[in-house]
């Protein structure tokens, strides 16, 4: 007997186990001083709920609430009273405000297009759409409810919201290349999608090594780095279609995050660059992905 309730509970423990995992490593990457602040676990969100069926949402969600309440409750392994100050007004955000938000624009977006994403300019626009939107909203709600208890938080306001709503699209930018990568060799496994994937991967591995004993040497190249990088990002984007843009965009973000380490670039100047390159990349290659089909389905 079918019992999709069994499949459904294990992929919400999947979830929350993951999703708290990335939130530790995220921690540790933004302890370090001027490095970009990269939210992991926006972008493991956002693919969750984009690629899992609709019907599994409400154990996904029920799942990770409760994940959360036993590793941030007084006492927890994550305990915090900055993440668990047990006021009603945290309650309501995490478990009213911020949940159904995050699921009505998810849902926004499925009905229209499915699970598409990349598939024309029409669903990457709305994709990109659906990244800041999301990013901006869960800032908004949370770090408007630190403002409630924090008057430090509320002075600087809107740069806090701007501070957080840029770590999870750098999260996002990250995390989502990855997945959406893997699941089209997974899934449309082919010699040429392999191929692309690899000739890509080995270019931009030849690249990161090259900065890196560039160095060694001397800290100055990180302008220079990441004007040439958009030279490749571009040029696999238009040769390869959704699959070079995810490898490109993925690559970019490491690379930016090694100029910051190695360099100690500004925070934010490095990610508004990932996020830039990110968009445009995603635009191209959705309108690459339309074109190419609007070739083939025409006829001669």
């Amino acid at each position: 007997m079918d019992q999709p309730w069994i499949k459904y509970s294990f992929l919400g423990v999947l979830y929350a186990v993951a999703f708290n995992c990335l939130w530790v490593v995220s921690a540790q990457l933004e302890l370090i001083p001027n490095v970009v602040s990269w939210y992991l676990p926006a972008g493991l969100r956002i693919c969750v709920f984009l690629f899992s069926p609709i019907r599994s949402w409400p154990y996904l969600f029920v799942i990770d609430r409760i994940a959360f309440l036993l590793f941030f409750h007084s006492g927890g392994w994550l305990s915090s009273p900055v993440f668990y100050p047990e006021s009603l007004i945290w309650y309501v955000t995490h478990f009213v405000l911020y949940p159904f938000s995050f699921i009505f624009l998810i849902w926004q977006y499925r009905k229209r297009f499915g699970t598409h994403v990349l598939t024309s300019i029409n669903n990457a626009c709305a994709l990109l759409v659906l990244f800041i939107v999301t990013s901006i909203t869960n800032a908004t709600l949370f770090v408007g409810r630190r403002a409630l208890d924090d008057p430090h938080v509320a002075i600087n306001l809107i740069q806090n919201i701007t501070n957080m709503a840029l770590g999870d699209l750098v999260g996002i930018f990250f995390i989502f290349p990855l997945v959406l990568l893997t699941q089209k060799l997974l899934f449309h496994f082919d010699e040429q999608s392999v191929a692309a994937a690899g000739q890509c991967t080995v270019v931009w591995l030849f690249l990161l090594s090259g900065y890196f004993f560039l160095t060694i040497f001397h800290d100055g190249y990180d302008q220079y780095v990441k004007l040439v990088a958009l030279l490749p990002a571009v040029f696999y984007t238009f040769k390869y279609g959704v699959i070079g843009a995810m490898c490109s965009v993925f690559f970019v973000c490491a690379m930016t995050y090694m100029v910051a380490l190695l360099t100690q670039g500004p925070t934010v100047e490095n990610q508004i660059y990932m996020i830039a390159i990110s968009i445009c990349l995603f635009l191209i290659a959705g309108a690459e992905f339309n074109k190419r089909q609007f070739s083939t389905h025409t006829p001669n």
